[in-house]
């Protein structure tokens, strides 16, 4: 800069040359916020792009092949290493020739077979897809959106499926077999998957006791208060908040498990007996058809109910609701169950208690053919608790079982003793003849 000041109150313009750093650069960052000036107007600072950089950046200038665990170029016949202006230098990057090129590599096999020789003047390979390198000797890997990289798009944006890099930068490509080697927490051809957890060597992740899903596919299977959800990760397209949907991967547990590897086992859970003045769930089911041939599905909690007809007595719908997994027992308070119809041709409202599950629940599914009309309403929201052990024991992760505090026992959902093994159960006190609490 020969003495010239960076910054000035009158303002400096400094042209920078990039010497040894050759290509399309991104723009130099420049923070001025520590510059002050003495007068009222507020210090600037930018950078502007006067020349674009046409040169190559590639490795061991296309005139060598790297051994990318050195990290070292090993040059073709008549190459070396150069001062990056085609004279001889020790950038180690085989831009030096040593005398006129004349052929592409390989003059015997030009570009070993697998690629197409340019010819004058820069006698450079073009190789076929699946081979690189200077002499097109090299087996490329898997691409795959970057892990980790500079923005590539006008936007500032990384990671985007406009640009792909081999083995997703978080593996090792052999040029040998063109396979990647993945870094541990990765998987994939191109090393494109974050691994789910709970995976031991030859067997399945998830401690085997779940699925393996991507986020786009976990936010499908997404469910509140056990009913579905219109939730999507990555369902718009080109979206750069979303660029991980089909990457990053957690663990869906089966039924029963649970954790972040699903290695926990699920306890019972119920209302706490503790708690006084609160109510089961009760909805209504109103069905009206004029045809005997009508079919009725109830669904609860993501699971359908056999198909009932609109003939099928109250009985048999409370015996279907308590068939499936996520219902443990209703109550269907009408006088005649077995002879009682779910539809009639002037319309039937049937009510409907749930006993266990407990607390607000969802409401039921239906899926009708044939049916005038057919609807469920919440006549009263559940008030109790849904707490693991009901809030009197301690859940065991390794068996799913649980340990009740001293004077509560397995209930039947409603306070009485019961086989759900959810510590609702209030045991009884009772005292020995001499008053005393052992006997």
């Amino acid at each position: 800069m020969n003495g010239q000041t960076l910054c000035s109150a009158s303002s400096t313009l400094t042209k920078i040359d990039f010497l040894q750093d050759f290509g399309d650069l991104p723009t130099i960052i420049a923070d001025g916020d520590g510059l002050r000036l003495s007068s009222s107007t507020s210090p600037r600072v930018s950078v502007t792009e006067t020349r674009r950089g046409t040169k190559e950046n590639e490795s061991c200038s296309n005139r060598g092949i790297c051994n990318e665990e050195l990290g070292v170029c090993s040059c073709m016949d008549y190459m070396s290493t150069s001062n990056g202006y085609g004279l001889e230098g020790q950038r180690g990057d085989c831009g030096y020739a040593s005398q006129n090129i004349v052929d592409c590599p390989n003059e015997n096999s030009p570009c070993n077979l697998h690629g197409t020789c340019r010819g004058k003047p820069t006698f450079r390979c073009d190789c076929q897809q699946g081979w690189t390198g200077a002499d097109c000797s090299l087996l490329t890997c898997p691409f795959g959106k970057s892990w980790f990289g500079r923005p590539t798009s006008g936007d500032d944006y990384a990671h985007m499926s406009d640009h792909t890099v081999e083995c997703s930068n978080m593996g090792i490509c052999n040029r040998a077999t063109g396979a990647c080697t993945c870094m541990e927490g990765f998987e994939g051809a191109a090393c494109n998957l974050m691994s789910c957890p709970g995976k031991q060597p030859n067997q399945p992740a998830c401690s085997d006791r779940g699925e393996c899903l991507s986020m786009s596919q976990l936010a499908t299977h997404a469910t509140r208060n056990g009913d579905d959800t219109s939730f999507t990760y990555g369902a718009t397209p080109n979206n750069h908040f979303t660029w991980d949907f089909d990457m990053v991967q957690g663990c869906m547990c089966h039924e029963g498990f649970a954790g972040y590897d699903c290695a926990l086992s699920t306890c019972a859970s119920g209302d706490n007996p503790h708690t006084e003045g609160q109510v089961n769930e009760i909805q209504s089911l109103y069905c009206k058809a004029t045809l005997s041939t009508g079919r009725i599905t109830v669904s609860f909690r993501r699971q359908s109910s056999v198909e009932l007809t609109s003939v099928s007595t109250v009985a048999e719908l409370e015996l279907a609701l308590e068939t499936l997994n996520s219902i443990v027992d209703v109550s269907i308070g009408t006088l005649d169950r077995t002879t009682t119809p779910i539809c009639s041709s002037a319309g039937t409202t049937t009510i409907i208690e749930f006993r266990s599950p407990t607390g607000d629940v969802p409401l039921l599914g239906l899926d009708i053919v044939d049916i005038d009309e057919a609807f469920v309403i919440e006549q009263t929201s559940g008030t109790k608790e849904d707490e693991v052990c009901s809030g009197r024991g301690l859940c065991d992760r390794a068996t799913g079982a649980c340990t009740c505090f001293p004077g509560f026992g397995s209930s039947d959902g409603q306070g009485g003793k019961g086989i759900l093994d959810d510590c609702g159960y209030v045991v009884p006190i009772f005292r020995c003849e001499d008053g005393s609490l052992e006997c």
